[in-house]
């Protein structure tokens, strides 16, 4: 079994570099960066995290080409003059032994064209209960290689401004979420259909961008297991994607969940929860990741014994920039008491802080107006 010790045992990927924690600062919109390139409100936000001890900072959503940006202020990584921001970032990161790795992202339908000045893209015309949605229409097959390539061409620069690594956001029900549903993905040719079609432009995608960063950077995948709030996705296919992804080299791959131990929707009534299935299909030499509801030391380790190699903290990370450093000050304290040094005693936990706050409390944690203002909408602010 694992302990909260176990969260600070450096991890080694496959393409040889290493983490020195299993503590991941999740990616999180925040529409902090107005012009799309990193701005200063943003980067202190990711500094702060990187100071406090996380081993892997992951970025926001990171849009690969102008149309793909799905809400203002949104980061960009599609045009040479975002890479001195992520420059800044690699620079800021190396201090603390911290990877930096940006989330590459296009958001499909869900890129209104209030933002976009276009009409949404997505795998096929559809159309969806879902508020102010947008009818997209489909991508032709020369619209899906550039996009590949914006892949490509986006995961080269994050190299070129020094950064370890990417990741590949295809999930939350963005533009690979709606190739893989056969909810959204409607079309005849070998983009559709079946399930190797229907995942033809992850795959593809995945093996460009290797292509492009080489066998000695990091990339690593964002899976949603099942269906998300807006699409349809069945466990079963995710898993043998999973499965396909961790054998042409990639890293790590993310699960996105609400709850990191949580039993599958189609299983309900089932021993082993999502995160344990997607660890017994992924190869042993590919880091799995899991976010969802982790709080606590225990929680963390709770999702170490389910099989993740890594945990990733959302609202958590807003509310204590400090995780790690403070649980391993904990073990620390622990560490110290039982050889009769002297130091609190402890069982190397401690107790997070908590949202919502009050908006100067996330100030203190640099958390922009505009952040804050998103934040309002989880309830996370308090008046």
């Amino acid at each position: 079994m694992k302990t909260p010790r176990d969260l600070f045992a450096p991890f080694r990927f496959a393409c040889g570099l290493s983490s020195k924690n299993r503590v991941v600062l999740a990616p999180m919109t925040n529409g902090q960066s107005p012009t799309t390139e990193l701005s200063d409100a943003e980067f202190r936000w990711l500094d702060q995290r990187i100071r406090g001890g996380f081993g892997i900072v992951t970025t926001c959503a990171t849009h690969v080409l102008p149309s793909a940006q799905a809400w203002p202020g949104e980061l960009g990584i599609f045009s040479d003059r975002h890479t001195p921001g992520f420059a800044r970032l690699a620079t800021a990161a190396r201090e603390f032994n911290c990877l930096v790795i940006p989330q590459l992202f296009h958001g499909g339908f869900r890129c209104p064209a209030s933002v976009t000045g276009q009409q949404p893209v997505s795998a096929s015309e559809f159309k969806l209960d879902v508020p102010d949605f947008e009818k997209p229409r489909a991508l032709e097959v020369s619209e899906i290689i550039e996009i590949e390539d914006a892949f490509a061409a986006a995961a080269g620069r994050a190299i070129k401004a020094g950064l370890p690594g990417v990741e590949i956001h295809g999930a939350n029900g963005y533009l690979f979420s709606q190739f893989l549903s056969p909810q959204t993905n409607l079309r005849k040719d070998e983009w559709g259909g079946s399930l190797a079609n229907r995942s033809r432009i992850l795959i593809d995608t995945v093996k460009k961008v290797r292509a492009a960063i080489g066998p000695a950077h990091i990339l690593g995948v964002r899976l949603s297991p099942e269906d998300t709030k807006v699409l349809t996705l069945d466990i079963d296919e995710m898993l043998e994607v999973a499965s396909e992804l961790s054998q042409l080299g990639v890293d790590y791959i993310s699960i996105s969940l609400w709850s990191a131990v949580k039993l599958p929707n189609k299983y309900p009534d089932g021993a082993e929860t999502v995160l344990a299935k997607f660890r017994k299909v992924i190869s042993s030499s590919v880091g799995v990741t899991v976010s969802g509801q982790i709080w606590t030391a225990a929680d963390a380790v709770a999702a170490l014994n389910e099989g993740a190699d890594f945990v990733a903290m959302a609202a958590a990370g807003i509310a204590n920039p400090d995780w790690p450093e403070r649980l391993f000050e904990s073990l620390s304290s622990s560490s110290k008491a039982a050889r009769g040094v002297g130091g609190p005693r402890g069982n190397g936990s401690f107790e997070p802080h908590r949202l919502p706050m009050t908006p100067s409390e996330l100030q203190e944690r640099a958390v922009s107006d505009s952040f804050i203002e998103y934040l309002k909408k989880f309830k996370y602010v308090l008046d």
